[in-house]
Formats: C-alpha cells, sequence, structure tokens
C-alpha cells in the first residue's frame, strides 16, 4: 500500500502537527511505513519535524504572506511520487484503521472525503487524546456550505484527477 499524505500546515499550528504524526506513528505504523510524507509549511518553518516511521519525508516551506490553502494543496500534490494522495489538515487525530480503510477503498476506484471530523477544540495532551478526554466540535464543510459534495480539507483522490481538473483555484483565499 503505497500512498502520498500531504499535510498542510501554519507554523502556529506546529504542535498540532506534530501530536497528529505522533498518532500516525502510534495508530498507524503498518499503514504509513510504505508511504510517502509531504509536509507543506504556508510560511517559514526553522524546526525540523521527526518523522522516521515514514518511507519518505519531504518538508517544504512557501513563505506565503496570507493563508493560501489552495496554492498550498497544489505544490504539495505536485511533489507527491504516488498516484493515491491523502491531504490532510494538521489538526486532526485519526482513528486506528482509518487510513487503511481509506487506502483499500481507493484500490476499488474511490475517492474520499471527509462529512463529520472531530476537530480538537484546543491542544489537549497526548493522555488525553488517548483517553478521549478532548473537547472538540465536529467539521462538517460540506453542510456549513449547504451541498453534499464540498471538498474538504481531509480528501483521498488520485492524482491524476486532480491534475486533470487543474488542481485547486488558487484565486481562493483562505
Amino acid at each position: 500500500m503505497s500512498a502520498s499524505f500531504i499535510i498542510r500546515f501554519h507554523t502556529e499550528r506546529i504542535e498540532n502537527l506534530a501530536q497528529m504524526l505522533r498518532f500516525m506513528a502510534l495508530w498507524h505504523k503498518e499503514t504509513i511505513k510504505n508511504c510517502e510524507l509531504i509536509t507543506v509549511c504556508q510560511n517559514k518553518l526553522m524546526t525540523p519535524l521527526c518523522t522516521e516511521d515514514w518511507g519518505i519525508h519531504r518538508n517544504f516551506d512557501l513563505d506565503l504572506k496570507e493563508m493560501m490553502l489552495a496554492r498550498v494543496t497544489n505544490f504539495g500534490v505536485k511533489q507527491a511520487n504516488h498516484e493515491k494522495i491523502i491531504i490532510l489538515d494538521s489538526d486532526r487525530i485519526f482513528p486506528t484503521g482509518y487510513f487503511s480503510a481509506v487506502i483499500d477503498q481507493m484500490q476499488q476506484g474511490v475517492q474520499i472525503t471527509t462529512q463529520k471530523m472531530k476537530k480538537l477544540k484546543k491542544d489537549h495532551t497526548d493522555s488525553e487524546v488517548i483517553n478521549e478526554q478532548f473537547e472538540f466540535d465536529w467539521d462538517n464543510r460540506s453542510e456549513d456550505f449547504g451541498t453534499r459534495n464540498m471538498w474538504s480539507g481531509n480528501t483521498a483522490l488520485m492524482k491524476s484527477d486532480f491534475l486533470k481538473v487543474g488542481g485547486m483555484d488558487e484565486s481562493y483565499i483562505g
């Protein structure tokens, strides 16, 4: 199972990203060991990330002045070495079995965007996350925008399809 994981973030969320990567290594070790991790920081990151559990890791700093999520995403996808792309927000914790299920669905030709995902309301310790003692909101962008097919920050798709439609609209700021 090989895929490219693309995680977009801002340096204000570096602790969220570090925690996310720790839990991915803890709960998804078998799934990620043959995968590529691409982290794309929208601004300058001075601290290298510890990612020894991944097959390949590359980090890019784009030094953008405002939040340009579309540009950051397009850049990350173009850097990917695998056809299967999993795009993630940096402030999520994914349950055991999540990524193996996503990749299994992708092997059957299904492309996925999240519907309801828990979004941490504030920083929590690893212990609080493990024991499910954390505050969260349901992040459901599809409902927020009034459509069933809205693209979410956590999406699995094929690189060729993403590039075929021209990627995300880079005029979008946010």
